[in-house]
C-alpha cells in the first residue's frame, strides 16, 4: 500500500493512498470465507454455501467495505506519523475516481482531502488592562433580600389576583421573530417574586394577567438581566442565555400570597443554620458575604466574557474555510447548504477560533480536569437549582443529590458536557491570570446597568 501527503499549503492538504490487488484480497477472501460460514442457503447444508454464490451476490459491497477498512487505516496511521491536527473529518477529493462497481485485480487510488489546524502562539499583549467590576452591597439591598427569605420561609396561600409582594408559577416558551413558537427553543415552568420584577411595564404585565392566558414578555426584563438566575429559572447554560430571544410567550398556572416569616432567631437558623448567627446584625454580615459573592461572580463573568471576546478578536486564526464549509454541509446538510453556509460560517468561526485557543491555552499550561471536579460541578449546580426552586434546607436532600449525580457521571453526553464545563472554566480562568487586570468597586444601581448594557450589547450580536 502507497500512502502519500500532499501538503497544499499550511491549512490545507490532501492524502493519496493506492490500494494494490496485495493489499486488499487477503481481507476481501477471508471476508468472504467468513460470511459463506454463516449463511443459510436452500439446498446447502448451514454454512456449506458456495463461496461462488456469496460473491456473485455480495462481492462488490464486501469488496467496498474492505476498500474502505484499509483506507481508514492508512488515513488515522497517517494523521499519527505526520502529528497532523485537523478540522472536522477527512473529506473524500471531489475530483477523486468514483467507483460503481468493483474488480479484485486493478489497484484502487484514493484522494482524501484534509482541513489543517493552524499553529499559533495566543497573543495577549495587545490586550491591556481588562476590567473587573465588583458590587459594594447596600443596605436596601440587604433589607430586599431579607424580605425574600421571609417569604421563602413563610407561609402562602393560593389566590386568583397578583399583587405586589406575590409568588407567581408561570410557564415560559420561546418565540421567534414572527412571534411564534420557537422550535427547539426554551420552555420551562418557574416561578416569579413580583417584588423583585423592576422593570415595571414586566412586572404591570404580570398583576394584570389571568390564570390560564397568553401573553408575551421580554424574558430579559422580568428576569432583571440576571445572567445566573436566568440560568437556573430557566435551566439552560449560562452561555446560552444571551443567546435566547427576547420575546417569551408567559402562561401564569398560579399565584401565592406570601405571609413573610417573622424577622427572629427562628428565621436566621433556616438560612443559615443553627447557631449560625445571633443577632441582627451578624445576620446582615453574613448575608452580604453572600451576596456579594454571588453578584461578584456576575461581575467576573462578564469579565472572562469580555476577555474571551477580546482574545478572539486579538488573535484572528487562519482556518481552512472552503474546507470547513464543505464538511459542514456534507456532516450537517439540515443546517447548512449552499444558500446558508457563507452567513452561517461567519458565526461558526467565532466558536471554532474560541475551541483552538481554548486547546492551546489548555495544553501549553497542563489543564487538567480530574474526574472528582467535574462531580463536584454536578453536585454543586443541582444544590442550585433546589435553592432556586425555593428549597431552603438543602441539606436534607444531598443524599438524592448524590444519588443523582452519580447516576449522570454514568452517562456520557451528560458526563461530557459537564467536563467541558469545568475545563472551559479552568481556561478561562488562567486566562484571567494571564492579563492585567483593574478593579472597579460600583453602586448597585450602576453594577446592575453595567451588566444590562453588556447583555443588550452581546444580544443583538
Amino acid at each position: 500500500m502507497n500512502v502519500e501527503l500532499i501538503q497544499h499549503d499550511d491549512l490545507n492538504a490532501t492524502i493519496k493512498v493506492s490500494i494494490a490487488p496485495a493489499d486488499y484480497i487477503p481481507e476481501y477472501e477471508k471476508t468472504i470465507k467468513d460470511y459463506a460460514k454463516k449463511m443459510n442457503v436452500p439446498g446447502f447444508r448451514p454454512g456449506q454455501a458456495p463461496k461462488s454464490m456469496v460473491e456473485k451476490r455480495f462481492g462488490d459491497s464486501m469488496l467496498s467495505d474492505t476498500l474502505n477498512v484499509l483506507l481508514d487505516k492508512a488515513v488515522t496511521a497517517q494523521l499519527k506519523e505526520k502529528e497532523l491536527d485537523i478540522l472536522g473529518k477527512p473529506l473524500e477529493n471531489e475530483n477523486a475516481p468514483k467507483f460503481q462497481s468493483f474488480a479484485k485485480d486493478i489497484e484502487y487510488n484514493f484522494m482524501i482531502d484534509l482541513g489543517l489546524s493552524p499553529k499559533f502562539e495566543v497573543n495577549l499583549g495587545e490586550l491591556g488592562g481588562m476590567e473587573i467590576i465588583k458590587i459594594d452591597i447596600n443596605q436596601k439591598m440587604l433589607d430586599d433580600e431579607t424580605k425574600q427569605l421571609q417569604r421563602r420561609f413563610g407561609k402562602n396561600d393560593q389566590v386568583e389576583k397578583a399583587a405586589d409582594n406575590d409568588l407567581v408559577y408561570v410557564t415560559l416558551t420561546e418565540l421567534d421573530e414572527k412571534g411564534e413558537v420557537l422550535e427547539g427553543g426554551v420552555t420551562k415552568a418557574t416561578s416569579i417574586g413580583l417584588e423583585f420584577v423592576k422593570h415595571e411595564p414586566t412586572k404591570q404585565q404580570l398583576l394584570e394577567a389571568k390564570v390560564g392566558e397568553d401573553f408575551v414578555v421580554n424574558i430579559f426584563n422580568l428576569f432583571n438581566d440576571d445572567i445566573a438566575e436566568m440560568h437556573h429559572a430557566l435551566d439552560i447554560p449560562e452561555a446560552a442565555v444571551n443567546d435566547l430571544n427576547k420575546n417569551f410567550k408567559a402562561n401564569i398556572s398560579q399565584i401565592y400570597h406570601m405571609e413573610l416569616a417573622a424577622f427572629d432567631q427562628e428565621l436566621w437558623d433556616k438560612v443559615f443554620g443553627p447557631g449560625s448567627c445571633d443577632s441582627a446584625e451578624s445576620f446582615y454580615e453574613k448575608l452580604k458575604l453572600d451576596l456579594e459573592g454571588y453578584y461578584n461572580s456576575q461581575g467576573r463573568h462578564l469579565f472572562e466574557h469580555a476577555l474571551v471576546d477580546k482574545v478572539i478578536e486579538t488573535n484572528q486564526l487562519p482556518l481552512p474555510e472552503t474546507f470547513l464549509k464543505r464538511w459542514m454541509q456534507r456532516e450537517f446538510p439540515d443546517e447548512y447548504n449552499s444558500e446558508t453556509i457563507d452567513g452561517k460560517f461567519e458565526n461558526e468561526k467565532v466558536g471554532l477560533r474560541w475551541q483552538l485557543i481554548k486547546e492551546k491555552i489548555q495544553k501549553d499550561h497542563d489543564i487538567k480536569v480530574e474526574p472528582e471536579e467535574v462531580k463536584n460541578y454536578m453536585m454543586n449546580e443541582m444544590r442550585m437549582s433546589l435553592v432556586r426552586s425555593g428549597m431552603g434546607n438543602i441539606e436534607m436532600f444531598e443524599g438524592y443529590i448524590q444519588q443523582a449525580v452519580e447516576k449522570s457521571m454514568t452517562e456520557q453526553d451528560k458526563y461530557y458536557s459537564a467536563h467541558q464545563k469545568v475545563m472551559g472554566d479552568k481556561v478561562t480562568r488562567k486566562l484571567g491570570e494571564l492579563v492585567t487586570t483593574i478593579e472597579t468597586i460600583l453602586p448597585p444601581d450602576t453594577f446592575f446597568d453595567t451588566i444590562k448594557k453588556h447583555n443588550e450589547e452581546h444580544h443583538k450580536h
